[in-house]
């Protein structure tokens, strides 16, 4: 009885942990959903030609806004945190010291980002039908850009 009990709050634990990194796995693939947006504004910016304009009001540092620093958590999740997890392969000790020793970097880039929301949220609105809705479009996402920076 007592062996089958470890046996099953082991298999509970292996649960959990692959279940933390398929999350994070998730999340890294939503990112990289949030930097499709991210690099098609900055080339409508930079490009006169661009089939999608960005337009006057935004294009004068408002767009850095509606971003935030969501490229900071992009790299973030891209460059250490989910290839720290996977490279854990599944020991708790070696994620808990993950999460210590990347507690700070979490807490700047994601304090940053919070701060931020409410100002990126009045430049998405203000902005939506113009230009964020048409880049959309463009760049046939099925989610808002708004909706995908609050996941």
């Amino acid at each position: 009885a007592d062996f089958n009990k470890v046996a099953q709050a082991v298999e509970m634990k292996k649960v959990k942990l692959d279940d933390l990194i398929s999350t994070e796995e998730s999340y890294l693939e939503d990112l990289g959903k949030i930097a499709l947006y991210y690099e098609e504004a900055i080339k409508s910016k930079e490009d006169p030609n661009h089939p999608i304009p960005m337009p006057q009001g935004l294009c004068e540092g408002r767009d850095l806004i509606a971003f935030g620093n969501i490229h900071q958590i992009i790299d973030f999740h891209k460059l250490y945190f989910t290839n720290g997890l996977k490279n854990a392969n599944n020991d708790a000790d070696k994620i808990l010291e993950l999460f210590t020793k990347k507690k700070g970097d979490m807490k700047i880039r994601y304090g940053k980002f919070c701060i931020n929301k409410p100002k990126s949220e009045l430049v998405m609105t203000q902005f939506q039908d113009c230009y964020f809705n048409k880049l959309e479009s463009y760049l046939r996402q099925d989610m808002r850009l708004a909706d995908q920076l609050i996941k």
